[in-house]
């Protein structure tokens, strides 16, 4: 028998504010999170996407399920805290899951540089 417990990980991406850059950011992030992670998306409980309030153009969470992904999984938006010298075009996804382990997170397209700790690797 073994245990699963709940997880939440994080993944982020960098996009364009128009509706398929974000929808092909968003489905990059999430499938790329599910790979990385070895689940599948019967294990997702939900998913909470933030904006930077640059990114208008279209909702991640409708393009998500637009694609075919996370149909029967409850989904929500926010924005983002207008933070004086924050980056923008960034989309967060905070990622409810039934799991094994400790989550990988996924950053792509430039999100990296939000979490230098986990990206670079030490001198040697």
């Amino acid at each position: 028998m073994f245990f699963r417990r709940i997880y939440a990980g994080r993944a982020a991406v960098c996009t364009q504010n128009q509706a398929e850059p974000i929808k092909r950011a968003v489905v990059s992030a999430y499938t790329q999170f599910l790979a990385s992670n070895q689940l599948q998306e019967k294990d997702i409980i939900s998913i909470q996407f933030s904006l930077t309030n640059d990114i208008t153009a279209a909702n991640p969470a409708t393009l998500l399920r637009s694609a075919g992904y996370a149909c029967a999984t409850a989904l929500f938006c926010s924005a983002e805290p207008e933070i004086i010298g924050s980056p923008h075009g960034i989309i967060r996804l905070l990622i409810y899951y039934y799991g094994k382990k400790k989550p990988n997170p996924v950053y792509l397209g430039g999100a990296e540089k939000l979490r230098p700790d986990l990206f670079t690797k030490p001198d040697l």
